[in-house]
């Protein structure tokens, strides 16, 4: 019977651990040689089906296409439905994938705020020998402007804000699969053995 019981609070608490798996760091060249498509977008609206998950997909308004855009608004499918990725109003780098024509962004595609200073690197990573092309990932805020570092950090307190809330509703969900699955098992368990003694 213990087996059971690990086995549904597993299931349970399954969710939230895949939903804020870590992310190797790559370069940017890798990034952009790995992706179908490449822009400086707005995003201007979020589609949802319902209040409970995140939403399905995100639409931009293309400021800058770099690779594999040819429209002035584009829909990026949320492959993995995980949380608010994009705030709407606010301009991103975005790296996608394309599937079957349409565009997905995955948990470890790469996103960044679209501050000039990034932007003009992104500019360059089609040319052969650029100077950018090796600059991990997670290196990127060193090469910010004063300005630009105060802006991330304003959107990093924000984004870290909305991550606790999905962190949170994703937990209160586990917890309504797991506790009254592991309570259910519990009165089982207590019936089989008050019937053994009768």
């Amino acid at each position: 019977m213990k087996v059971i019981v690990i086995f549904f609070i597993s299931i349970s608490v399954f969710t939230v651990n895949s939903a804020f798996a870590d992310c190797a760091p790559a370069t940017l060249q890798h990034h952009y040689d790995s992706s179908d498509a490449v822009f400086h977008g707005t995003m201007i609206s979020a589609q949802y089906e319902d209040d409970k998950s995140g939403p399905t997909s995100w639409t931009f308004a293309i400021q800058e296409p770099f690779k594999g855009i040819d429209s002035k608004e584009v829909i990026v499918n949320n492959a993995d439905k995980y949380g608010e990725r994009f705030k709407q109003g606010l301009d991103y780098l975005v790296f996608a994938e394309d599937n079957q024509q349409q565009l997905e962004f995955h948990l470890c595609n790469f996103q960044y705020y679209a501050f000039p200073t990034i932007v003009d690197m992104v500019s360059h990573l089609d040319e052969p020998s650029n100077p950018y092309g090796n600059i991990l990932q997670n290196q990127l805020d060193r090469h910010l402007t004063e300005i630009e570092k105060i802006q991330l950090e304003k959107h990093s307190e924000n984004f870290a804000n909305e991550r606790q809330k999905e962190r949170d509703r994703l937990f209160g969900q586990a917890m309504l699969i797991g506790i009254p699955s592991t309570i259910g098992i519990g009165v089982a368990v207590m019936w089989i053995k008050t019937m053994r003694k009768k």
